[in-house]
């Protein structure tokens, strides 16, 4: 960024100018002399020393000089030297004096002056320009008159990139000119503004006290004032009598403003008793602060009992790792913290020596939960240990108590007995509570991991929920787990086909095992005549003779049926007529088909027959946690939040599974209408002859 300056001080020469700058020279001198102080620094004229990049002006007046030498005066001799030229865009640029402007300064801004005029008569100009970091800039157009005026330009920040200047570009700057129609230049200087690097410091504490054998510190802070921030050094002497047996240190020694340093002053047991001025000592190069820190030494005795400030007394903490804290006891050295579970500290459980007048339980020596803890602190120095504070108590905790796991019959989904066992998983329980609608709930009895429980007949979905607290009486969310009680066993009849007569059943019978249950049936057994018992519900007696069934089931509950029994009696004929072949293997296939369908998994309608009774009782539920909270507030908010979420969750998952199996249901009978339609009208006619063919071959 620049800025034109066209300053016409005279008309080139001058005789009054010259009287007036004479004057004014004296008078300077006069200043000078008078005791004002004068800061560092300011700025800086620079003049050429040198050619720069560009030598392209014509003339160079007088001949056999260089072109610097011919505008490096320190005052403007007019046209005894002086360079020139009518080419436009001719450029003469020029090495600089060294500035001798430490690095760490700021530079403000950098201003070229030029004494010029024109050529000859018409109007005549030209540029005053630079060049940095091998980049040329330049003024705007400068319109010179018959005499010799000064112009200038000045540049705030660096052309090369418009970043602010630096030493370093002004170290290598070039300035010049540049022809636009015509000019003679007889002076050209560069004025370099800038503010040198300066500092401050101070203490946090400019006053300390400090027992014998102890130690005491403060913060000296050191502040950029001006310039760019360079290492300063922190060192100290003892003004007047140095006490003996005290240590300073500074961590650290040093660092670039703006930056802090503690001042630590380490005091043996025979340290003098008494009152010193130690001189802190910031220096940077030329630069030099100083700041007095006073200390008082005094005479060793036992710390004091500290003051406690947290744990407060008597609260509950939410934590089992808390942080410990109190003030500091002037004089004391190190403390010595003490937690117990008794306020006579008879069962200590955690202790911990620290320099600091703070401390923190690690999480492998966390606190127990819910348990009442007692703290206490002393402080320790070359003299010994003080006096234990005041005792305080707490509580540590973490959490609510949670039930992280309950089941019923190890999850079961069945039960035949009123009386079942419950397995339980919780977190900081103590005790625990029990319930079969979660409105009424039984007596607080011990936490424990098992427990027998009596359900309530008749059969059904039945519900147990349960709750825990911990011993500061904080109780967890309910959790419910449900079984159903099924105490009746199945009831199973029998069936008969096959060609029966006067003498009992021709070559053989075909029995049929038929059980039905209020809910599932697990299996169907039978033997014949005291053999082993089998898993079935259809098979084929063909052996000659009169014979003893036996059969009954067990259902998914476990209830097994009485033995029932019937006999049969199966004689081979002489003949055997092929249509009676027929209808046995008939009856057999069909046999084979029933068999299969006993063994399948529940259908999709008994299973959404469950689903259906599920979601009516998640339904039942939400609606009851909404009375225990809006009508009878026997629940927070957020209890019935989280009851709500849960509730729904599950109504959203019995949906999904509900549109499943109707879907099934649907594409099942479509399946089988689809099927109907495909089958030919001949298709029973060519089965049956197939079947008589094989009973040919047999």
């Amino acid at each position: 960024m620049g800025k034109l300056r066209q300053t016409k001080k005279s008309r080139w020469p001058s005789a009054a100018l010259l009287l007036v700058a004479a004057v004014a020279m004296s008078f300077l001198a006069c200043l000078i002399t008078l005791p004002v102080p004068v800061r560092a620094g300011g700025s800086k004229t620079l003049r050429p020393n040198g050619n720069g990049t560009y030598t392209e002006f014509e003339n160079v007046i007088p001949g056999g000089i260089a072109h610097w030498e011919a505008v490096d005066e320190t005052s403007a001799d007019g046209d005894t030297s002086y360079i020139k030229s009518e080419t436009p865009d001719d450029r003469d640029t020029f090495a600089l004096s060294d500035p001798n402007i430490p690095l760490s300064s700021t530079v403000n801004s950098v201003t070229v002056y030029a004494v010029a005029k024109k050529v000859d008569k018409g109007k005549d100009s030209f540029y005053i320009m630079i060049r940095s970091e091998d980049t040329d800039s330049r003024s705007d157009a400068l319109e010179v008159a018959d005499a010799y005026d000064e112009f200038s330009y000045q540049w705030t920040t660096n052309p090369a990139d418009g970043q602010p200047w630096t030493v370093e570009n002004v170290n290598a700057l070039e300035a010049g000119v540049q022809v636009s129609k015509g000019v003679i230049v007889t002076q050209i200087y560069v004025v370099i503004d800038y503010v040198p690097f300066d500092f401050s410091i101070s203490a946090s504490h400019s006053s300390l006290t400090v027992q014998q054998g102890s130690s005491v510190s403060t913060t000296i802070h050191v502040e950029l004032i001006s310039g760019r921030a360079v290492p300063v050094q922190l060192t100290g002497i003892w003004v007047g009598t140095d006490p003996g047996g005290v240590t300073p240190r500074f961590l650290p020694p040093s660092g670039s403003p703006d930056f802090d340093s503690t001042l630590m002053f380490q005091t043996t047991a025979a340290a003098t008793v008494g009152t010193f001025t130690y001189q802190v000592i910031g220096e940077c190069g030329v630069q030099v602060h100083t700041i007095n820190v006073e200390l008082e030494i005094t005479e060793l005795i036992l710390p004091a009992a500290p003051t406690l400030i947290s744990p407060e007394n008597g609260i509950t903490i939410d934590t089992r790792t808390p942080t410990f804290d109190w003030d500091d006891v002037a004089g004391a050295i190190s403390y010595t913290l003490e937690v117990a579970t008794d306020n006579n500290f008879s069962t200590i459980v955690y202790t911990q020596t620290t320099i600091e007048s703070t401390a923190t339980i690690s999480e492998t020596e966390k606190l127990s939960y819910g348990i009442h803890h007692y703290w206490r602190v002393r402080g320790t120095n070359a003299a010994g240990s003080g006096n234990w504070s005041s005792t305080w108590g707490f509580i540590a905790k973490l959490t609510a108590p949670k039930v992280l796991s309950f089941e019923i019959e190890a999850g079961s989904q069945y039960t035949n007995s009123t009386s079942v066992e419950l397995t339980i998983s919780a977190r900081y329980s103590v005790d625990m509570q029990f319930s079969s609608d979660g409105v009424i709930w039984g007596g607080w009895e011990p936490y424990q991991t098992s427990k027998s429980y009596t359900l309530e007949a008749p059969d059904g979905s039945k519900n147990i929920y349960i709750r825990v607290r911990d011993n500061v009486g904080d109780t967890g969310q309910i959790v419910r787990d449900l079984i159903i009680l099924d105490q009746t066993s199945p009831n199973t009849t029998h069936s008969l086909a096959g060609n029966l007569d006067a003498n009992g059943y021709k070559g053989s019978v075909v029995v049929t095992l038929t059980s039905t249950d209020a809910y599932d049936v697990e299996s169907t057994n039978y033997r014949i005549d005291n053999g082993e018992w089998q898993t079935g519900s259809t098979f084929v007696i063909s052996s000659e003779g009169e014979h003893t069934i036996e059969y009954h089931s067990t259902d998914a509950a476990g209830n097994e049926e009485e033995i029932k029994s019937f006999q049969v009696k199966v004689y081979t004929p002489t003949t055997f007529p092929l249509i009676l072949l027929v209808g046995i293997f008939s009856i057999i296939a069909a046999a084979v088909v029933v068999v299969s369908l006993r063994l399948k998994p529940p259908s999709p309608k008994k299973r959404l027959k469950m689903v259906l009774e599920k979601k009516k009782e998640a339904l039942r539920l939400k609606k009851e946690a909404a009375v225990k909270y809006f009508k009878n507030g026997s629940i927070g908010r957020g209890t019935y939040d989280e009851l709500i979420g849960k509730y729904d969750d599950r109504i959203t998952g019995l949906e999904d599974k509900e549109r499943a199996l109707r879907a099934r249901m649907k594409k099942k009978v479509k399946k089988k209408v689809k099927k109907r339609k495909k089958k030919k009208p001949g298709e029973a006619t060519e089965r049956l002859q197939s079947i008589k063919k094989r009973i040919g071959r047999v």
